[in-house]
C-alpha cells in the first residue's frame, strides 16, 4: 500500500479509535502531581515548589493560603537539570502571543469548506489533515503572525504518518512566547477536539491544542508535554499535573471532549480514558485553539489529523467484550463502544457488583482484588441503556523461585544484589519476601540485597508472596583482610615506590596505583595518608575504575581528628600594614584567584560588611534607591552584594552600578538574579540586611576585602592576631572530592574514606550575575528550573557502599558532603561538620516532578539505605542561612540517628519535599531517633523546625516512619519543633523531649508540634514531652495522644531517660570535646570605681559544664567611656551608664562572640504600675483598679517596690485606698502619687495620670508626644527597623515585623495624626494599622488586636483574637476559606498612597459592643460596631504595619 492511501485510510483508523475508545496504550499513565493555586499573574513566572506565597496580612500557614508551582522534572542527565515549564497560561502572557492573520497565509474562518470534514463528521467545523498544503509553507487556515526568528510552523512530510503533517519548531529560547492558533467556533455546549502529536525530545515544554474561548481571553484547559509527560493546569493547583509520560518519536492520539454547560472536560490518549469530568479553567464554548514551544526552551513537534467538532448525540453503547479475564492485583481499562463512532459525550458511571473482586474507577479501569467474578455496569450520561461486561477475577499463583547463585563469598561490611526470577512470568505473586537465616551472619533487604555481618554461612531465601514457592541459597561472609597498603605523605615523592619508607606525594599518584591492583583484589586496598596538608590543584574525581573489586573495599584513610588535610586553599602571605596605625594590612593575592571566604589560623574572616541595610531604601524594578549617595563614588562600587533575609531565605544578589542624583543613590542590581530573587511570592526580596564586599566597608577587626582587579587582600587582624606569622588561606577550588558511577549497572562501589579533614574550599555562582536565588533548606530556586540542591564540597552519585567515617568537613564554601542519584548503602558515621556557609549532608535531590528522583523504575537509582549516625554537626549555613543540617528528599530505609546538632540558623532535619502534590515518593522506613539538636533558627530566618517534614512518603498508616526519642532544646523562632509541614503523611512521633523554657518570644506561638492544613494525614504525635502545651493540629487523621507537659522541665524519668540517650553514643562521645559548644556570661552591675569579673561559662547541650581551658578568650569594651576590661574579664566602672563588653571565644578554630551588658550607676528613678505604661491608667467609671506597683530603675531593669502610699488629687474622680485599691467615680483626669523609698532609703515619688472613663467617653487625643518620641516606640523586626524622627515627621518601617507605640495604651480616645504611606498610587504591597492590640510583643498572628489592612484599592477591618482571623470588612485575597462576610471591602478612595492624610481612629467600648471608627480627610472610611463576644474593649497599643517602604507620621 502506497504510504499515502495509507495515510487517508489512516485517518479513518484514528477517528474510529477515538471515538470508539480505541485499544488500551502501552505507557500507562503517570502519577498525578497537585499542587494549589498560585494567584500569580499571567505574566509573572510562579514560585516553584516549598512553601506558600504571601496571603496578606498573613505569614503564618492557614487554611487556603495560596502556594507555590511545581517546577518541571530534570531532563535525562541525572545533574543537570532541564528548564520549568511555563506556570502562566501562554495566552495571556505577552501581547506577542495574540496574533492576527498576516498578509502572507491565508486566513481560513472557520465555517470554510474543507473536503476532509466529510471523512471524518458532518459536525466538524475543523479538519485539517495538512495532505492539502503545500511541504515547506505555513498551513492554511492558522494564524501565525510574525515569529521570532527561528519559530516555525510549517507542513512537512512525515515518513512515519505517510503523509503531511504540521511540524512546529523553536531552534532557540526566545525573549516573549509565540504561538499558533486556528479557530475553531464550535457553536454547541458540548464539543471535542482530537488530534495526534509526536514531540522530537521530552525535555522541552511544547504546548499541546489548547482550546481558548472567545476573544482569546484565557485557556478553557491547559495542556503540555512537560517534564517527559502529557500535563495539564489542574484547577486550584499550581504547575503542571502529570498524567502519561511519552517517548520520544511515538505518535499519540488525542481526544479532549468539553461540556461548557457543565464546565468540564474529558481527556483520552491512545483510546484509554485519563481524566473525566474535570473542571475546565474557564467556561467554553470553544473559539479557537492554539500550540507552539515555552519561550524560554528549543523544541519541536508534529501534530496531524485535527478534528474539532459540535456536539453529536450517542445512539448506544456497549463493551467491546462481553467477558474479561484479569489476575489479581491487575489493573485492566474497559472499552465502552458508543454508536455512532463520533459521539461527543462517551462518559459513563461505572459500577461494579462485587467490589470485594473487582473496582472500577470513573475512567473504567478495573483492579481485580480476590477470586471471582463481577458485572462491571456502565451507565452513560446520554439518554442510552447501560452496558455490562463480566470480569473473572482469577489467582495466578507462583511456581517456582530461582535465585542466581553469587561468584563469590561476601566479605564483612559488603554488599551483593542477589538476582531472582520467579515463575510463572504472570503469577500474581510477583513480588518476593526476603529473609535470613542467620542476620548475625548476613542481612538482606526487600530487594534481594545482602550484607555481610560477620564470618559464617547463611541461608537466604526469597518467597512468594502467598508463600506457595520459594527458593534458596547459600551465601558466605568472610572476614576482612588487607591485600595492599600504600603510603601517601605531603613530604614524599610521587616517583617513590608507595611505601612506608618511599611513599608517594599525591593522593592523585596514589589512586592511579590503587588502579593498576584492584581488577581481582583479594583483600582491601588501604590507601595511608600520612599527616600533613595536601593541596589539592584539582578535585579528586573517583569513578567506577577506582572501586574495590570482589567485594573488598579500597580505603583512604588519615591519621585521624585533623592530622590529615584535603585542601582547596590558596595561602596568602607577605602581610603589611596599608598605613601606619590604620589596622588594615594588604598582601599579594595570586592572579586569578577567586573566593569568597578566607581564614586566619582557621577561623573564618568576614567579608566586610556594612552594620545594616541600606539609609531609607526603596525598592524598585531594577533594584533600590537610598540616601547612600556615598557609595556612588566607591572605588568598586559594582562589586557589591546585598544580603537579604526573608522567612526562611537568605538571598544574595550583586550591584551592577550604583548612580546618585537628587541626593539619592540609585542601585541597579545584576540580572537574572534579582529577577528571581524579587519575584517569589512570600520569600521575594525585601529589604537588604547588610551589603557586602567592600574596601570601604573593611572597619571591624575580622574582616577583609579581596581586590580582585589588583590582586590584592586586605585584612584587619582581630586582637591576638599576627600577621607575620598567621596562616592565612584563601579557598580557591569548588569541590574537593566527586565520586561519580556511570549508571546503575556501573557505579562506584566499596570505596571508603576515613579520618581524614576535608577542608578549604569555595563556591563562586553567588558572585555571579546569578547571585544566590534560595529556597528551604537552600534549595537552587530560578526560573526555568526545579528547586535543586546546591553543589557540594564532595558529592557522591550513582554509587553502592561508599562510606564517610570519623572525618572531618569544615571551612567549607557551601555543602558539606551530598547524595544523589542512586546512592546505596551508604554510612556517614563518626563525622564532624562545622563552620560551614551551607549544609552537612544532603541526601538526594527535591524534584518531586521526576520520577527518576522521588521513585524511581529501577530500584538500585533510589537513594537506600543511606546513614547519617554519630555525627556532630554545628555553626553551619555561615553564608547561607536557609540551609538545614541534614536533608533528604526521597529516602528509603534511612537512618539519622544519634547526631548531636546545635549552632544552626535553619533546621535541623529537613526530610521531604512537594508543596500539595499527590504522588507517590519511595520514602518509607526512614528512622530518625536519638538526636541531640539545640539552640537552632533566630538568626535571621524562620518557619522551620528541629525535625521538619514536607509533603507524602512511601509509607502506610500501619508502618509509618519513625521519629523518636529526640532531644530537643532551646529552638528560637517558628514554626514547631517538630514540624510536619503540608502534605506530610504517615509519621509516628514517638517519646520525644521538647524543652522551650529558655526560648524567646517567636513570630508565630511557640508551638511544641504542629500539623496545621488538612492535607497533613496519618499522623501520630504520642508519648511526648514538652515544656509547652502549645500545638497546632488542622491535620486528618493527626493523633496527638498521651503526651506530658512539663513547664518547668524538671522532667520525670522516664523523658530524663530519653535525654539521657539522645546524642552521641559512647564510642563518639569525645568527638565534641575540642569544638566550641555553648557559651555564655552573666553580666554585672557596678558603681563607678568599681570592678567585676566577667566569667565565661561553657555548657554542653545538656547544661552539662564542659572544659573550656583551650579556648582563647579575650574581651573588648565597646563603650570605654563607661567601663573597661582588661585581658583577664576585669571590668571597671568608670561613669554612670551602660557599656557592652565584647567577648570573643576562639575554640576549635570557631569563634564565637558574647556582647555583656556592664551597668554603672544604675539606680531607682520612679515607680511603675503594671499593665499601665507610661504614666497613665484607664479605668473604666464605677469599677476598681487593683494597683500593683514595681520599681524602675534608670536602665530599664524592674525592681520589687516595698511599701507604698497612694494619693489622689481629685476625690471626686477617683479614690485609692492603702491597700492600692483605686475606685473610679466619675469622669475625668486626676493625678496618682505613689511615695516609697528604694532599697537605700532614699525617698521616692511617681505621679500617675488616671482616666477615667465611661462608655459616652470619646476624648480626642493627638499623636504629638508619640511622634515626637522616636525611642518610644516598639520595633520588631529581624532587620531594617526603623524609628525616625526627621523635620517634625516620624518614619516608621518593620520588615516582617511591626512597630507599635510602647509608653501609653488608648482607652474610647479618638486618635489624630497625619499619616503618608510613602508608596506608589497602585503599588501591590500592603500596610496596616493596628489597634487596640492587647500585648505590645505580639503580632496578629499571634495577639489579640483589629487590623485594618490598606491596600491601594481597598481597605479591610480584621479581628484576631489570640491570632485567629475574623473578616468584618471584606476578604482576604487569595484565601476563601476564611471565615468572614463575603465582599471587597472598603473602596480605597480616602486613603491613597503617596499622599499626606489627616486620621482619626480609635476602638470605642459602648453598651451594645465596640466601636471601630476611622476616617481619613474628614471622610469616613468605617464606623463599625463589634457585637461579638470576642470584641476588644481593653486599653490597647498603637501600632503600624510598614513592610518595605515607611509610614510617616506627623502632627
Amino acid at each position: 500500500m502506497d504510504g499515502k492511501v495509507w495515510k487517508r485510510l489512516n485517518v479513518c483508523v484514528i477517528i474510529a479509535v477515538l471515538t470508539v475508545g480505541g485499544t488500551l496504550g502501552g505507557s500507562g499513565i503517570g502519577n498525578v502531581h497537585a499542587a494549589a493555586s498560585s494567584g500569580i499573574l499571567a505574566s509573572e513566572e510562579a514560585p516553584p515548589e516549598g512553601k506558600p506565597t504571601e496571603t496578606p496580612p498573613s505569614e503564618q500557614p492557614a487554611s487556603g493560603e495560596t502556594l507555590p508551582v511545581e517546577q518541571p522534572s530534570p531532563g535525562e542527565q541525572p545533574v543537570e537539570p532541564s528548564p520549568e515549564a511555563p506556570a502562566s497560561d501562554p495566552e495571556a502572557s505577552s501581547p506577542d502571543e495574540t496574533l492576527a492573520p498576516t498578509d502572507e497565509q491565508s486566513s481560513v474562518s472557520a465555517d470554510s469548506e474543507d473536503p476532509a470534514q466529510s471523512l471524518v463528521s458532518s459536525a466538524a467545523v475543523v479538519a485539517d489533515d495538512f495532505e492539502s498544503g503545500t511541504v515547506g509553507s505555513p498551513p492554511s487556515g492558522w494564524t501565525i503572525g510574525t515569529p521570532p526568528t527561528g519559530v516555525t510552523a510549517k507542513i512537512t512530510q512525515s515518513a512515519e504518518r505517510g503523509g503531511n503533517v504540521l511540524r512546529v519548531a523553536q531552534a532557540a529560547p526566545i525573549a516573549s512566547g509565540h504561538n499558533f492558533r486556528r479557530n475553531a467556533a464550535i457553536t454547541t455546549d458540548r464539543s471535542s477536539l482530537s488530534y495526534s502529536f509526536s514531540v522530537d525530545q521530552t525535555n522541552a515544554v511544547i504546548y499541546l491544542p489548547t482550546p481558548a474561548g472567545a476573544g482569546q481571553t484565557g485557556s478553557l484547559i491547559q495542556f503540555a508535554v512537560y517534564g517527559g509527560e502529557i500535563s495539564y493546569m489542574k484547577q486550584g493547583v499550581s504547575g503542571w499535573t502529570k498524567l502519561m509520560p511519552i517517548a520520544a518519536g511515538t505518535w499519540y492520539d488525542v481526544r479532549l471532549a468539553m461540556n461548557s454547560a457543565a464546565n468540564t472536560f474529558d481527556l483520552e490518549v491512545d483510546g484509554r480514558r485519563l481524566l473525566t469530568k474535570e473542571p475546565m479553567k474557564i467556561p467554553g464554548p470553544m473559539a479557537s485553539f492554539y500550540l507552539g514551544v515555552y519561550r524560554e526552551h528549543a523544541g519541536s513537534a508534529s501534530f496531524d489529523d485535527f478534528v474539532a467538532a459540535d456536539y453529536v448525540a450517542a445512539a448506544s453503547a456497549a463493551f467491546a467484550e462481553s467477558q474479561y479475564d484479569l489476575a489479581i492485583g491487575r489493573m485492566l481499562d474497559l472499552k465502552l463502544d458508543f454508536l455512532p463512532t463520533d459521539a461527543t459525550d462517551r462518559n459513563a458511571a461505572f459500577s461494579s457488583s462485587d467490589v470485594s473482586v473487582a473496582t472500577v474507577d470513573a475512567n473504567g479501569r478495573v483492579t481485580g482484588l480476590s477470586p471471582g467474578t463481577a458485572i462491571i455496569s456502565a451507565q452513560p450520561d446520554e439518554n442510552i441503556p447501560a452496558a455490562q461486561t463480566t470480569v473473572v477475577v482469577a489467582d495466578i499463583p507462583a511456581t517456582g523461585v530461582a535465585i542466581q547463585p553469587l561468584d563469590g563469598p561476601v566479605p564483612v561490611g559488603s554488599r551483593a544484589l542477589l538476582d531472582a526470577t520467579i515463575q510463572p512470568d504472570d503469577t500474581t505473586e510477583a513480588e518476593l519476601d526476603w529473609s535470613s537465616s542467620n542476620e548475625s551472619v548476613a542481612t538482606v533487604d526487600r530487594y534481594g540485597e545482602v550484607t555481610g555481618v560477620s564470618p559464617g554461612s547463611v541461608t537466604i531465601t526469597a518467597a512468594s508472596a502467598n508463600g506457595t514457592a520459594e527458593g534458596t541459597i547459600s551465601v558466605t561472609v568472610t572476614a576482612r583482610t588487607v591485600m595492599t597498603q600504600l603510603f601517601v605523605s605531603p613530604q614524599g615523592s610521587d616517583s617513590g615506590a608507595g611505601s612506608q619508607a618511599a611513599p608517594f606525594a599525591t593522593i592523585g599518584r596514589a589512586q592511579q596505583e590503587v588502579r593498576s591492583l584492584n581488577d581481582d583484589m583479594t583483600g582491601d586496598i588501604l590507601v595511608n595518608l600520612g599527616a600533613g596538608t595536601y593541596a589539592l590543584a584539582d578535585t579528586l574525581s573517583f569513578a567506577p575504575e577506582d572501586s574495590g573489586s570482589n567485594g573488598h573495599f579500597v580505603i583512604y584513610r588519615g591519621a585521624g581528628g585533623e592530622d590529615t588535610v584535603l585542601s582547596g586553599g590558596r595561602e596568602i602571605s607577605g602581610w603589611t600594614e596599608t598605613q601606619p596605625g590604620s589596622g588594615i594590612y594588604r598582601a599579594n593575592a595570586p592572579a586569578g584567584l577567586e573566593t569568597r571566604q578566607l581564614f586566619v589560623n582557621g577561623v573564618r574572616a568576614v567579608r566586610a560588611r556594612s552594620e545594616g541595610g541600606l539609609d531609607r531604601p526603596n525598592k524598585t524594578d531594577a533594584g533600590y534607591t537610598s540616601r547612600d549617595t556615598q557609595i556612588a563614588s566607591w572605588s568598586d562600587a559594582d562589586e557589591l552584594e546585598l544580603v537579604f533575609e526573608d522567612v526562611w531565605t537568605n538571598s544574595r544578589v550583586r550591584v551592577q552600578s550604583v548612580t546618585q542624583s537628587n541626593g539619592l543613590a540609585t542601585f541597579t542590581l545584576r540580572n537574572p538574579g534579582w529577577a528571581n530573587v524579587k519575584n517569589r511570592g512570600q520569600t521575594s526580596a525585601t529589604l537588604p540586611v547588610y551589603y557586602e564586599n567592600a574596601l570601604e566597608l573593611l572597619d571591624q577587626p575580622g574582616e577583609w576585602y579581596h581586590d580582585r582587579d589588583s590582586n590584592v587582600m586586605y585584612y584587619m587582624p582581630r586582637p591576638g592576631e599576627d600577621l607575620s606569622n598567621a596562616e592565612v588561606v584563601a579557598p580557591e577550588l569548588e569541590q574537593l572530592v566527586t565520586v561519580t558511577g556511570l549508571s546503575a549497572d556501573a557505579p562506584v562501589r566499596n570505596l571508603n574514606f576515613e579520618d581524614l579533614s576535608f577542608m578549604y574550599t569555595t563556591w563562586m555562582h553567588p558572585s555571579t550575575d546569578a547571585g544566590h536565588s534560595d529556597a528551604q533548606n537552600n534549595h537552587l530556586r530560578y526560573s526555568g528550573t526545579p528547586d535543586e540542591l546546591p553543589p557540594a564540597a564532595i558529592e557522591v552519585e550513582l554509587a553502592n557502599t561508599v562510606n564517610f567515617t570519623g572525618t572531618t568537613f569544615a571551612k567549607l564554601g557551601i555543602t558539606g558532603l551530598r547524595l544523589q542519584n542512586g546512592v546505596q548503602n551508604s554510612l556517614i558515621e563518626g563525622n564532624r561538620f562545622y563552620d560551614l556557609s551551607g549544609g552537612a549532608v544532603n541526601v538526594g535531590q527535591p524534584n518531586s516532578s521526576n520520577r527518576n528522583v522521588f521513585n524511581p523504575d529501577d530500584h538500585r537509582l533510589s537513594m537506600k539505605n543511606d546513614d547519617v549516625l554519630n555525627n556532630v554537626i554545628h555553626d553551619i549555613g555561615v553564608d547561607y542561612k536557609s540551609a538545614a543540617a541534614v536533608s533528604a528528599g526521597y529516602p528509603l530505609d534511612m537512618e539519622i540517628s544519634h547526631n548531636e546538632m546545635y549552632n544552626l540558623p535553619y533546621s535541623g532535619v529537613h526530610m521531604g519535599y512537594g508543596w500539595a502534590k499527590d504522588f507517590d515518593p519511595v520514602t518509607r522506613n526512614v528512622k530518625i531517633e536519638s538526636n541531640l539538636i539545640y539552640d537552632l533558627m533566630c538568626m535571621g530566618l524562620r518557619d522551620g523546625g528541629a525535625i521538619y517534614t514536607l509533603g507524602t512518603t512511601g509509607a502506610t498508616a500501619a508502618d509509618k516512619n519513625l521519629v523518636r526519642g529526640n532531644y530537643i532544646r532551646n529552638q528560637l523562632d517558628a514554626n514547631a519543633a517538630l514540624y510536619t509541614d503540608e502534605g506530610s503523611a504517615y509519621w509516628k512521633f514517638d517519646g520525644n523531649v521538647i524543652d522551650l523554657k529558655d526560648s524567646p518570644p517567636w513570630t508565630s506561638p511557640m508551638r511544641w508540634a504542629m500539623a496545621y492544613v488538612p492535607s497533613i494525614h496519618d499522623v501520630e504525635y504520642v508519648n511526648n514531652y514538652t515544656t509547652t502545651s502549645t500545638y497546632t493540629n488542622n491535620g486528618t487523621g493527626v493523633v496527638f495522644q498521651n503526651n506530658t507537659v512539663v513547664p518547668d522541665a524538671n522532667w520525670p524519668q522516664a523523658a530524663q531517660a530519653i535525654i539521657a540517650e539522645a546524642g552521641l553514643e559512647t564510642a563518639y562521645a569525645s568527638l565534641n570535646d575540642t569544638d566550641i559548644g555553648r557559651w555564655s556570661a552573666a553580666g554585672l552591675e557596678l558603681e563607678a570605681g568599681d570592678t567585676g569579673t566577667l566569667t565565661p561559662v561553657k555548657q554542653g547541650g545538656k547544661d552539662e559544664t564542659l572544659s573550656g581551658a583551650n579556648a582563647d578568650i579575650r574581651y573588648r569594651s565597646l563603650n570605654p567611656s563607661v567601663a573597661t576590661v582588661d585581658a583577664q574579664g576585669a571590668v571597671t566602672g568608670v561613669a554612670q551608664g551602660t557599656a557592652v563588653v565584647e567577648i570573643s571565644i576562639v575554640e576549635g578554630s570557631v569563634q564565637r562572640l558574647l556582647n555583656v551588658e556592664i551597668q554603672v550607676g544604675d539606680e531607682w528613678v520612679g515607680f511603675s504600675l503594671d499593665g499601665q505604661p507610661g504614666g497613665i491608667a484607664h479605668v473604666r467609671e464605677g469599677s476598681t483598679l487593683e494597683l500593683e506597683p514595681h520599681g524602675v530603675t534608670r536602665f530599664g531593669d524592674r525592681e520589687t517596690a516595698g511599701a507604698v502610699t497612694y494619693a489622689s488629687s481629685d476625690a471626686s474622680i477617683f479614690t485609692v485606698n492603702a491597700a492600692g485599691e483605686l475606685t473610679a467615680h466619675a469622669v475625668g483626669t486626676a493625678t496618682l502619687t505613689l511615695t516609697g523609698d528604694d532599697p537605700d532609703g532614699t525617698p521616692i515619688v511617681t505621679e500617675y495620670e488616671i482616666r477615667v472613663w465611661n462608655e459616652q467617653s470619646a476624648d480626642s487625643v493627638s499623636l504629638q508626644s508619640a511622634i515626637e518620641d522616636p525611642e518610644g516606640w516598639y520595633v520588631n523586626t529581624p532587620a531594617n527597623g526603623l524609628s525616625e524622627l526627621e523635620n517634625g515627621v516620624l518614619a516608621l518601617r518593620a520588615p516582617a515585623g511591626y512597630t507599635a507605640y510602647a509608653e501609653r495604651k488608648f482607652q474610647n480616645e479618638k486618635l489624630l495624626f497625619d499619616l503618608k504611606i510613602d508608596d506608589a498610587a497602585d503599588s501591590a504591597n500592603w500596610y496596616a494599622m493596628m489597634l487596640g492590640s492587647q500585648d505590645i510583643s505580639q503580632n496578629y498572628n499571634t495577639g489579640t488586636m483589629y487590623l485594618a489592612i490598606l491596600n491601594h484599592d481597598k481597605i479591610e477591618l480584621h479581628r484576631f483574637n489570640k491570632g485567629k482571623r475574623t473578616i468584618l470588612y471584606g476578604t482576604v485575597s487569595q484565601n476563601p476559606d476564611v471565615a468572614g462576610p463575603a465582599g471587597f471591602g472598603v473602596p480605597n478612595t480616602m486613603l491613597t498612597f503617596g499622599q499626606q492624610h489627616e486620621i482619626e481612629t480609635g476602638l470605642f467600648q459602648e453598651s451594645g459592643g465596640v466601636r471601630i471608627i476611622l476616617k481619613s480627610d474628614g471622610q469616613e472610611v468605617f464606623n463599625y460596631l463589634d457585637t461579638s463576644t470576642e470584641a476588644i474593649g481593653g486599653a490597647g497599643y498603637l501600632g503600624f504595619i510598614s513592610r518595605q517602604r515607611i509610614m510617616e507620621l506627623s502632627e
